[in-house]
């Protein structure tokens, strides 16, 4: 399923391509003129966008320049007209539309430009997220959960049970427990293993770049952003977003990703156009969450989007069963191949 904006004056031919479009599968809105449309590609992404030339106010090669000039991530754009001329459709290609169709058309013929038209922008969003996940991950290994105690059996037991949900989960317990590992177990025993995990410490970074680490940011959004950046919750897209002390992010920033999590949208930092995800948050904590509430350190009801299953990890002192695997798997780490040695 691809998001189209259909603009065309003609109202009849509009809400033709809009029902055909939607009985594809798409998602389809649409908009009576290039500034119509403008103002509705300035507020959200579109994967195509299906325009006709001659149309008041701003005609289709205007809206097509206006893109290609001001649009960071343009949506794949078919051009559609009954007076074609090769100078337009030789301007149009210049400009960046993907394809040009002559009116009357077929259905079945712009069905299937459509769904080109989609795959080649689903490419290039894919392109740009795996860029930034190689980048992030930068190959990490994933430690071996080491357990022989009934605590962390128990903790196991747990992680298989809510691993197969997208439920959200918070685990607690001192720092050095194994917090993280237990997330990374969460990801690789749910339906998203095959998506990309990606981990953040929320007290390792100022409150204005956890911000623009969080959600990304536009180009020109603040003093040194060039470039727009992908923040880690569209990096995670379709995939698991671990925030690593979680209690220890800024008020502010709180509320945000309250917003986010019940809309599965968000803002970027500088931006105006709404961005739409599909991410499962396990997050982690050292501190008292019932104190940190009272205390208003942090909010009850992100609290409560956030918890929807705990899980505690002891730590070390109170399963002692475990310090002597723990040992043998640290010093097998360490001697590799001379561990029979």
């Amino acid at each position: 399923m691809a998001k189209l904006l259909v603009v065309d004056d003609e109202s009849n031919l509009r809400l033709v391509v809009q029902k055909e479009m939607s009985r594809q599968g798409h998602n389809v809105e649409t908009a009576s003129d290039g500034e119509s449309a403008w103002a509705m590609l300035e507020e959200a992404d579109f994967d195509v966008l299906l325009c006709d030339i001659n149309m008041p106010r701003l005609d289709g090669i205007g809206l097509l320049r206006r893109l290609r000039e001001k649009s960071q991530n343009p949506p794949e754009v078919i051009m559609l007209t009954g007076q074609a001329t090769v100078e337009s459709a030789i301007e149009a290609m210049k400009l960046g539309a993907y394809d040009y169709l002559t009116k009357p058309y077929r259905i079945v013929e712009l069905a299937a430009l459509v769904s080109q038209a989609a795959e080649k922008q689903q490419l290039k969003i894919d392109n740009q997220r795996l860029r930034a996940q190689i980048e992030r991950t930068n190959n990490k290994t994933i430690p071996d959960i080491v357990a022989e105690s009934p605590q962390m059996k128990e903790v196991l037991r747990l992680v298989q049970r809510v691993a197969t949900s997208d439920t959200s989960v918070l685990i607690t317990g001192e720092s050095g427990t194994g917090k993280e590992l237990i997330a990374q177990a969460l990801h690789r025993l749910s339906r998203r293993s095959d998506k990309t995990f990606i981990d953040l410490n929320c007290a390792a970074l100022q409150d204005n770049l956890l911000e623009s680490e969080l959600f990304g940011h536009e180009a020109g959004s603040f003093s040194g952003a060039r470039n727009r950046k992908l923040g880690l919750f569209e990096i995670a897209d379709g995939g698991t977003l671990f925030l690593d002390e979680v209690m220890e992010m800024p008020a502010q920033l709180q509320s945000k990703l309250l917003r986010a999590l019940e809309t599965r949208t968000f803002f970027r930092v500088g931006g105006v156009k709404k961005v739409e995800v599909d991410v499962r948050l396990v997050a982690a904590t050292n501190r008292n969450t019932k104190q940190s509430v009272a205390d208003g350190v942090f909010r009850a009801d992100l609290l409560y989007r956030i918890n929807s299953f705990e899980i505690y990890l002891p730590p070390l002192r109170e399963r002692r069963e475990d310090i002597e695997p723990l040992a043998r798997h640290i010093l097998y780490k360490i001697s590799g191949e001379n561990a029979s040695n």
